[in-house]
């Protein structure tokens, strides 16, 4: 059954790469149940049957194009992001700034997430027929929840100080930027536990 549902996806020229995800685990779950005592067990799937798989898949011209184009577009914009954080660290006088520091770690997850897509899009499409590899697969889930965790709980500190500031201020109280301590703390919190979280398993 699990063979036949493979047959009639590429039959009818589905694009794998988009279903990928959904796709491994469907054959994770046929695999792991099938019984291959019995001559209709159906196709068993592992590195050297996936393997040749994707050697004799047809990859579109048409699905390359969209792969390099996104590849590009990433790349660009990990660019911008580097350029951009790399400005505000170069100058002594926004590092003073506890929301400069902020706006810099915020921006280095962006980085990350936008150049590991790039690099994985680029690979997948010149030499593994628009297909991510295990690694590439592994680092894209492990970023994104990383880069996920990181925006939301730094925002949330973010969020905070931001009110603090503009309560004091209706207030006509006088409210100082947050220490460059506290600002560096909580950044190393947040990114440990991020860390930790998205590489657990």
């Amino acid at each position: 059954q699990l063979n036949t549902s493979i047959q009639i996806l590429s039959s009818n020229q589905i694009d794998f790469k988009y279903a990928q995800l959904s796709l491994s685990f469907f054959v994770l779950i046929g695999a792991t149940n099938a019984d291959t005592s019995s001559d209709d067990a159906g196709y068993i799937w592992n590195s050297d049957t996936w393997s040749d798989f994707v050697h004799n898949f047809s990859y579109p011209t048409g699905w390359k194009i969209v792969d390099i184009t996104v590849s590009i577009f990433e790349a660009f914009s990990c660019i911008c992001a580097l350029f951009v954080m790399s400005s505000m660290l170069l100058s002594d006088q926004t590092r003073k700034s506890g929301y400069n520091v902020y706006m810099i770690f915020l921006i280095l997850p962006d980085a990350l997430i936008n150049g590991t897509f790039a690099i994985d899009l680029f690979i997948a499409a010149f030499f593994n027929k628009g297909f991510t590899t295990y690694i590439g697969c592994v680092a894209r889930v492990e970023i994104s929840i990383f880069y996920y965790l990181v925006n939301m709980y730094l925002n949330a500190f973010v969020a905070y100080e931001v009110y603090s500031l503009a309560s004091g201020s209706s207030r006509g109280i006088r409210k100082n930027p947050p220490s460059l301590q506290k600002v560096y703390t909580q950044i190393l919190f947040v990114y440990v536990l991020s860390a930790l979280y998205a590489t657990w398993n």
